[in-house]
């Protein structure tokens, strides 16, 4: 995703889904969409989806993977590391749909971005000071692109945050 179409993460919808991740368990952690994370945090699709993105480039632990859907059945029928490994354009074929699908072809929406989580949950204390700094430096920077664009460069306070 080109970072200069991104909206503007907000720090504290940030923090959310960082500590959600720390505490997902079991299956939840192999496979999950923007979307679920969405409903559970009660936060728009964009919002998450930019702030998983921005995860993805900034913690190893978190993954995304790119899944062809089947148009019928909705099953995943292929999963690629990265979004140019993907054979656009081809005909699109599902095993549990018995072979190619008429008419049908990969295209971006038949493609779902899929993460997992490799951290072990929890929140120990090495985990949330990891968080933590993190979260401060993306606050930092969200601070620092906001006063540039209101043309208020300057030093501020950061106690409030």
């Amino acid at each position: 995703m080109n970072s200069s179409r991104r909206t503007e993460i907000r720090p504290e919808y940030l923090e959310r889904v960082a500590k959600f991740l720390m505490n997902l368990e079991g299956q939840n952690r192999k496979r999950f969409t923007a979307s679920y994370v969405a409903a559970k945090l009660g936060l728009s699709d964009d919002v998450v989806a930019n702030i998983l993105q921005w995860l993805t480039e900034t913690d190893p632990d978190l993954k995304v993977r790119f899944e062809i859907m089947c148009p019928n059945c909705h099953r995943s029928v292929n999963s690629f590391e990265s979004i140019e490994a993907i054979p656009f354009n081809q005909s699109l074929e599902c095993d549990e749909c018995e072979g190619e699908i008429e008419g049908a072809t990969i295209g971006k929406e038949n493609v779902w971005r899929v993460y997992s989580y490799n951290r072990e949950p929890g929140n120990s204390s090495e985990d949330v000071k990891i968080l933590d700094e993190s979260i401060d430096i993306k606050k930092k920077q969200i601070l620092k692109l906001t006063l540039k664009k209101s043309g208020r460069d300057h030093q501020m306070n950061w106690q409030h945050l």
